[in-house]
């Protein structure tokens, strides 16, 4: 099948866009079953939006820093969301901006870049009302936001981030480390790791790790594959039981920040290059690239079957009048 860019003089998916959303980088986008998406940014702010973009309401703002950067955000239901930031805090709060949860969390590992970075919070994916799986530098943890307490956890032995989850079942979980992608096994005070899905070779020595930066399922009844995004720009999508994968993508240019599944086989991606990339699984490339975004694309969010949100923002958005900005898509227009 062949491949179109937007831009080329195919059909625009766009329906509109809203700027001025954020003040910087959008790291997260969640769907709210009432018509409404909440959204985290670097700016520190958690907001509330229409499906159109118009702003609901600021939910939860803090000063301005690096500290209080919203690096990840999910959402337990309609009423309560959590989100964790960069100096290690965690927030559980309704839509209301009420808190029901805020505890800062320390690693116990060094993040080997930045000191700042060392408490991160890179990674959230809450599991049933009340928990919540917790990435971090060198360790991963399931936390209990109605106790207070950490349920269990895993620590890993190089300080490299978790970057995310998939929960198979209640018992078991996907978690990206850096390189790796392994299942673990939840024990009574902590996870054991039961199966290693993907290991990277250090004697490769490529110019480029490939760091796992996200996972989420096919849209299928069972966990049995996942898409897959990594910082070289590469997107797979990854048979658990046959352990390999079962598509190939290499077309972004720069990190992939998100793949996000929509059908069994189809799924898009976003990345640093500023485009979005729409995948069937059964195609050898990709069937259509979207462009036209001021910057890097960050975060990806289906509100309805074919209609999709996009957070973007530009490199110099000090210097951008429209600052962090919400693109809207629906795919039937392709």
């Amino acid at each position: 099948m062949a491949s179109s860019s937007i831009g080329d003089g195919s059909s625009s998916p766009l329906l509109y866009k809203a700027t001025k959303v954020h003040s910087d980088d959008i790291h997260a986008i969640c769907k709210v079953s009432s018509g409404s998406f909440i959204s985290g940014s670097k700016d520190t702010s958690v907001k509330q939006f229409t499906h159109d973009g118009r702003l609901i309401k600021v939910i939860s703002d803090y000063p301005h820093g690096y500290a209080y950067w919203i690096t990840a955000l999910d959402l337990f239901s309609d009423r309560s969301w959590v989100s964790g930031q960069r100096n290690g805090y965690l927030k559980c709060a309704d839509l209301s901006g009420r808190v029901y949860v805020g505890n800062k969390l320390q690693s116990p590992a060094r993040e080997s870049g930045k000191e700042r970075n060392d408490n991160r919070i890179c990674s959230l994916k809450c599991q049933g009302l009340y928990k919540v799986l917790i990435g971090q530098s060198g360790r991963f943890s399931q936390y209990d936001c109605a106790t207070r307490t950490t349920v269990r956890s895993y620590e890993a032995e190089s300080p490299d981030w978790f970057y995310g989850f998939c929960p198979i079942d209640p018992e078991r979980v996907l978690a990206i480390h850096s390189t790796s992608l392994s299942l673990f096994q939840a024990r009574e005070h902590d996870f054991a790791l039961i199966d290693p899905l993907i290991r990277y070779d250090e004697e490769l020595r490529l110019p480029q790790k490939p760091f796992i930066s996200s996972i989420l399922p096919m849209k299928d009844d069972t966990v049995r594959q996942v898409a897959l995004s990594f910082f070289g720009g590469e997107v797979q999508v990854f048979d658990i039981e046959a352990k390999t994968p079962v598509f190939r993508g290499l077309e972004h240019t720069k990190r992939v920040w998100q793949a996000t599944p929509y059908t069994t086989n189809n799924f898009l991606s976003c990345a640093d290059d500023g485009t979005i990339k729409v995948w069937d699984a059964r195609e050898s490339a990709s069937i259509h690239t979207i462009g036209g975004h001021p910057g890097r694309v960050s975060a990806l969010c289906f509100l309805e079957e074919t209609v999709f949100v996009a957070g973007t923002c530009s490199d110099a958005v000090d210097r951008d009048p429209n600052k962090g900005q919400f693109f809207f898509y629906d795919l039937r227009k392709l």
